[in-house]
């Protein structure tokens, strides 16, 4: 990707006076897949999904976009939007004479000046993140804002003498809050500009107002600051992408990265749509206000994830000042709680995703401390914990895997090892990445898909496992299976999988968790007929099985398995045979729970989801009832082991009830 080949992008005109100079960097995923699958529900009944309302309008320059269910109707909610887009022109538009912050700026003196209090906590909001990040973010930079617009405007660059002049009038340390409805100034000439947390505040202010009429669920964007609260109507998180920068045309946008959204916010900042070029010289609105220049470290844009929208908002200004390399140390500075109205704020989530433009033109996205993946219901996964050895043994590996793709580059096997490598140090988004510039070379081949379908279950994106997989399958129809190599070899074991069985299984269970579990029985049945060994019948047949629950289809269970011998030679699924065991008959769950306790995630899915299907099971240490079964497979889908298919499997059927 050139980063000479972005155009700029144009604005819409609008009447209203606040304005943001900012990036829309984010865009909500489409739900039409999503309501689709809302239509069918476990064991295959319909069920109609929840209304989904949609306002949207002009608002800062930009527009605001807000989707919801329940609660409300589109009159009272787009009533109340209105009054607060309205109030918060009033308070905090620079572009009217009237405004609340344009009467705090004429206020030439360092006497106190009252205010309201959403103009207060915005001002303690800014100054806390100006403090965290050594004045990256500074919310008395109006005098230098006031130049950029005036060169973008003229199209004649400030002199040097004016540069110095508004320079000197910027420092956020000569603003504070000294009452609870109170701001002063140390040097009269100081005037604010809080566009860089305005979106996001009147965002965080209208999830309170929204719950007061009842809108619980909602994907609510403004000026392209997105927070959402809820679910969607078929029960998972809001879906939002991060633009891709060169694929970032308004209603056509790519995205690099899609962020299911559970109550967080997603906040971008970039230079990408907003600049002006004068003699040759390209000049961003994003600039450093310390030194009154823009940066030189190539970022593109940041998006900010977290829980409160005006830090996200505030936060992304502030790295696109910094870059990458700073990032992680400011950001847990901004972790830390600050005070509020004598209550404690804090953003443990806090993590940032950078597109920065390298010197040969390209982009890459530099994530810093962003989540390693989500969980189905939007919960950010933490990386995943090695030990010291482990880990050094992995990156070992990994070296070598690298090298030896660097000397063989058109080598699919090689390929394929990074990527394997790359997992196993729970790098399962770098894995993908890896995968998909191998594809590049390789389209549609078939070791390729599977293993970036793997990582894609691992990481919640079924549906792209299941076009991977699907595709997969189509490919290898009919052509010689081969025996895959182990990553993770059982010493004196040989290796039990083919790659027809692994396309086939991974297959099934991203079928699976999308909920389709006819689907799910075709590609277990197709798996089951490629295995050749105990270790993969058992597995295949677990799932099959599984899946013929979801349906409410116990006795077409029982020639499956029966056809699996009492004394299977099987290690590495042991715990699949002892669930096939369970099934058939021929140990209960008091005996399993005697043989190995606490059972792993394996084994616990197995059995409270066959709990779960026979509405509850009169035995010792079954679940007894339905709502019993359900309680401990959401508890299933909370372990700490996330990249289970076990876990990922408890949390998808368990997500949304």
């Amino acid at each position: 990707m050139k980063r000479t080949g972005i155009a700029p992008v144009r604005f819409a005109l609008w009447t209203g006076s606040l304005r943001r100079m900012r990036c829309i960097g984010l865009f909500p995923i489409s739900l039409l897949g999503a309501l689709a699958l809302a239509l069918t529900a476990c064991g295959g009944e319909s069920k109609a999904p929840p209304q989904l309302h949609e306002l949207h309008g002009p608002t800062m320059g930009s527009e605001y976009r807000l989707k919801w269910h329940g609660g409300a109707g589109p009159a009272e909610v787009g009533k109340l939007l209105q009054q607060q887009l309205a109030a918060t022109d009033a308070t905090f538009s620079n572009w009217r004479k009237d405004s609340e912050i344009a009467a705090f700026n004429a206020h030439a003196s360092t006497e106190p000046f009252r205010a309201s209090m959403i103009f207060c906590d915005a001002v303690q909001m800014a100054l806390y993140v100006a403090d965290r990040t050594d004045g990256a973010f500074d919310p008395t930079v109006k005098p230098l804002v006031d130049l950029y617009r005036e060169q973008k405007r003229t199209g004649l660059a400030p002199t040097a003498e004016a540069i110095a002049a508004a320079r000197a009038r910027v420092g956020w340390r000569d603003v504070r809050r000294v009452a609870p409805d109170k701001v002063a100034k140390s040097r009269p000439d100081v005037e604010l500009d809080l566009d860089g947390l305005v979106a996001g505040l009147v965002a965080d202010t209208l999830v309170h107002e929204l719950a007061g009429l009842g809108v619980t669920n909602f994907m609510l964007d403004i000026t392209g600051e997105v927070t959402c609260r809820g679910v969607r109507p078929d029960g998972h998180p809001w879906r939002i992408g991060i633009v891709d920068p060169q694929n970032a045309t308004v209603g056509a946008e790519q995205s690099l990265e899609i962020v299911p959204l559970a109550d967080r916010a997603l906040c971008t900042s970039g230079d990408y749509r907003n600049f002006v070029v004068v003699d040759g010289k390209v000049t961003t609105h994003i600039f450093d206000p310390r030194t009154a220049q823009n940066t030189a470290h190539g970022v593109v844009s940041v998006s900010v994830y977290g829980r409160s929208c005006a830090i996200a908002d505030a936060v992304g200004t502030a790295l696109m000042v910094t870059g990458p390399a700073s990032a992680p140390s400011l950001l847990s500075k901004l972790r830390a709680a600050m005070s509020l109205r004598n209550a404690l704020v804090s953003d443990p989530d806090l993590a940032a995703w950078f597109v920065v433009a390298k010197s040969d033109g390209t982009f890459e996205s530099v994530p810093v401390d962003w989540p390693a993946a989500f969980r189905v219901d939007g919960t950010p996964l933490p990386q995943q914990a090695l030990d010291d050895a482990a880990r050094q043994k992995h990156e070992a590996e990994l070296a070598d895997a690298l090298r030896a793709f660097e000397q063989s580059p058109d080598s699919v096997e090689a390929a394929v090892w990074v990527g394997r490598r790359l997992g196993y140090l729970g790098r399962f988004r770098d894995a993908v990445r890896h995968y998909t510039d191998a594809l590049q070379r390789h389209p549609d081949d078939p070791q390729l898909l599977r293993h970036r379908g793997h990582r894609y279950l691992t990481l919640r994106d079924f549906e792209s496992a299941r076009a991977d997989l699907a595709r997969a399958a189509e490919v290898v129809k009919g052509k010689p299976d081969e025996v895959e190599p182990d990553g993770k070899p059982t010493p004196g074991r040989a290796p039990h999988g083919t790659l027809h069985y692994a396309i086939h299984y991974h297959l099934g269970l991203a079928q699976f968790c999308l909920l389709d579990f006819a689907a799910a029985e075709r590609a277990f049945r197709d798996c089951l007929q490629v295995s050749r060994n105990d270790e993969s019948r058992v597995a295949a047949t677990h799932w099959l099985c599984s899946s013929l629950f979801a349906q409410q289809r116990f006795d077409d269970c029982a020639p499956l398995l029966a056809a699996l011998p009492k004394d299977a030679d099987v290690v590495e699924n042991r715990h699949y045979f002892d669930l096939c065991r369970l099934y058939r008959g021929d140990v209960t769950f008091a005996e399993l729970s005697a043989q190995s306790t606490p059972w792993g995630s394996s084994l616990a899915f197995g059995a409270a989801h066959y709990a779960w299907r026979k509405k509850g099971i009169d035995a010792p240490y079954a679940p007894k009832t339905e709502a019993e079964a359900l309680s401990q497979l959401r508890a299933i889908g909370q372990r700490s082991d996330w990249h289970s298919f076990g876990v990922i499997a408890a949390e998808a059927i368990t997500a949304g009830r």
